[in-house]
Order: structure tokens, then C-alpha cells, then sequence
């Protein structure tokens, strides 16, 4: 996957992700991330990732960012701004 089609996988899941609709997009990155494997509040077995983290920005100073996983193109995290 490269940066335009992690963008576009990105694009199409914003709305389901809760990502506000005012929110740009600001920038890409390639990188590794870690994912648990199981339930959430279970322990469960943790894999790297290969992922494309996409930030999205609002005017206010919050953010979200979208984990695309690089092997399948799709949303494994989802992560805000406080």
C-alpha cells in the first residue's frame, strides 16, 4: 500500500470511525505499531503491525488518528486527542 491509497482507505472510514466531519486531513506516516490480539480488558497476545497512521486535524487543536493496516487497508486503531 502507498500513501495515496492509505489515504483513500482513510477517507471512506472517517464518518464510522467518529472522525467530525470538519476535521482535515494533515498528514501520513508509515510505521509499526503494536495490536492486541484478543478482547478488550482481557490479556491477550500483542503483534506488530505494519501501518499507515493517518491525522486528521481540527480548527480547535484536536485530532484522530486512523491506523490503516499496510497488508489489508483496514481501520486497526483509532485514536484521539484528549
Amino acid at each position: 500500500m502507498d500513501e495515496p491509497a492509505a489515504r483513500s482507505a482513510a477517507e471512506g472510514a472517517k464518518a464510522a470511525a467518529g472522525v467530525p466531519a470538519d476535521y482535515r486531513f494533515e498528514s501520513a506516516q508509515r510505521r509499526f505499531i503494536e495490536l492486541a490480539e484478543g478482547s478488550a480488558g482481557a490479556p491477550s497476545r500483542v503483534r506488530d503491525c505494519l501501518a499507515w497512521v493517518v491525522r486528521y486535524s481540527g480548527e480547535m487543536g484536536g485530532w484522530r488518528d486512523l491506523a490503516i493496516e499496510d497488508a489489508t487497508g483496514k481501520v486497526v486503531r483509532v485514536q484521539r486527542s484528549k
